[in-house]
Formats: C-alpha cells, sequence, structure tokens
C-alpha cells in the first residue's frame, strides 16, 4: 500500500500582491498554502501563528528585505525551508543555486517551482536539512555583510520592525525560548540567541556576561567582586537589575575595560 505524501506547508512573503496571486494559482494543488505576507512583520505574525515546512520569501522588499527576515528566521528552534523569490538573476542567486539554497525567478517558471518544491519535501524528510540551514546561514552573512549600523528587531506593541542602533543597548537577556532586548526605555523580545547577537555586536562593544546574557560594556558602573572569579554588575540605567558575570566570561569583560 502506498503511502501519501504529507503536503508542504507553505508561507509565501511578496509585497506584490499579483505575484502572490500568480504564484497561488500555481502551487495551490501541490502544497498547503498556510499563510500570505505583504512584508518581514506580516510574515512574522504568521509565524507566530502557524508552523511552516517552507517559506517562498521575496528579496526586495520595503523596510527590512528578505535576506533580513531570513537571518531572524534561521534562529528559530526549528526554522522552516526557505527559497527565495527574485526579480533578477545576479551573482546572489548563482550562489543560492551552488550552494543548493533553492530560488525563484519572476516571472514564475512551472518547471523552476515545482523543482523548488520537489527539492524542499526531499530536505525535509532527509538529514540534509540542517546541511542547508548552515549553508543558508553562511550565504545570509555574506549578503547581509555584517558590521551592521543598526539591528532589526520586531516591535510587538507597534506591530513594526523597529532598526535599534546598537548604541542604546544597554544588554540582552534570554528569558524562555526568546531573547529580550533592553535598551534604556523599552524592551523587544527577538528571536535571536545570544550567541547570534554577541557575533552581530561584538564590533560594538559587547560581551557576553553568561551563558544568557550580553552585555553593552558602556553601560557598566560598577562591578562588585563574589571571591569566585564571578562579579555582580551595577549598570548606568536600570540600575534596578543586578546582572552576574560569571568566572568564565570575566576575564574578557575585564579586558575589554582596560582593567
Amino acid at each position: 500500500m502506498a503511502v501519501e505524501t504529507k503536503k508542504l506547508r507553505v508561507i509565501i512573503c511578496d509585497d506584490n500582491e499579483a505575484d502572490i496571486l500568480a504564484l497561488k494559482k500555481i502551487i495551490k494543488e501541490s502544497v498547503d498554502i498556510i499563510g500570505e505576507a505583504s512584508d518581514a512583520n506580516e510574515c512574522l505574525d504568521v509565524m507566530d501563528k502557524v508552523e511552516a515546512d517552507l517559506i517562498l520569501l521575496d528579496i526586495d522588499m520595503p523596510g527590512m528585505n528578505g535576506m533580513q527576515l531570513a537571518d531572524i528566521i534561521m534562529d528559530f528552534d526549528n526554522p522552516p525551508m526557505i527559497a527565495f523569490i527574485t526579480g533578477r538573476e545576479d551573482y546572489a542567486v548563482k550562489a543560492f543555486d551552488l550552494a543548493a539554497v533553492d530560488y525563484v525567478v519572476k516571472p514564475f517558471d512551472l518547471d523552476r517551482i515545482e523543482k523548488t518544491l520537489e527539492k524542499a519535501s526531499e530536505l525535509i524528510n532527509n538529514s540534509k536539512k540542517s546541511d542547508l540551514e548552515d549553508t543558508l546561514r553562511k550565504i545570509i552573512n555574506d549578503q547581509n555583510k555584517r558590521s551592521i549600523d543598526r539591528l532589526p528587531v520586531k516591535d510587538y506593541k507597534e506591530r513594526t520592525i523597529r532598526f535599534v542602533d546598537p548604541a542604546k543597548i544597554v544588554f540582552a537577556q534570554r528569558d524562555s525560548r526568546k531573547v529580550n532586548i533592553y535598551t534604556e526605555n523599552e524592551v523587544f523580545p527577538t528571536y535571536y540567541t545570544v550567541d547570534k547577537l554577541e557575533e552581530r555586536l561584538k564590533d560594538h562593544g559587547f560581551q557576553k556576561a553568561n551563558s544568557g546574557l550580553l552585555i553593552n560594556i558602556d553601560f557598566i558602573e560598577h562591578m562588585i567582586p563574589n571571591g569566585d572569579g564571578s562579579y555582580d554588575l551595577l549598570l548606568k540605567v536600570h540600575k534596578d537589575k543586578m546582572v552576574t558575570v560569571s568566572r568564565s566570561c570575566s576575564k574578557a569583560i575585564l579586558s575589554g575595560l582596560s582593567v
């Protein structure tokens, strides 16, 4: 008895409504379209409600582009596959193809889309998915060229994407599945990991204080030794919060402060 193949659960994210309609018409019989979005913020909202296997993601969108959104998505615990949508088959697209990260070029070609869906189905059902995720992260990093000037974060109150100046970030702290980014007056829950933020903010004076905390050393006012190699920190702002630097991280912070 043949085993019925489960349909891919797909989200389409494209700022062009006509392109979304055209793509839906082509793939609606082959996949389960569980959501659509016209920008990065809407896409993250959809992903809060449903679990997708594949996102068809436009690269060229206003505000946060597809590459920047993919960077956030790849920090999810179990990120979906991503196939990029683009109107230009340039060097970046060639890189996706060589790395086996798929893409769809506008205007849409039926054979190419079928190939993309087949590739996603195969990858989801074998052990190569994690290898492909690593490849995708590398490509995104190369394309985004990160010594960043601003960090994209989702503002859940305003339902927008904010771009935060790293110099205004006081610290970032893990809280269950999310990491909260604290500025002097605001808190932004994010899908970044502490390790990912450390990588992105390393050129802006940030040091890991412990496995769940990243600190901007410019906001350290006072370090209190605990006698075991660890320190409690008093900050210039958020004075009600006492944060602890682990023994393993204290050396790097002291070095960053030229102590």
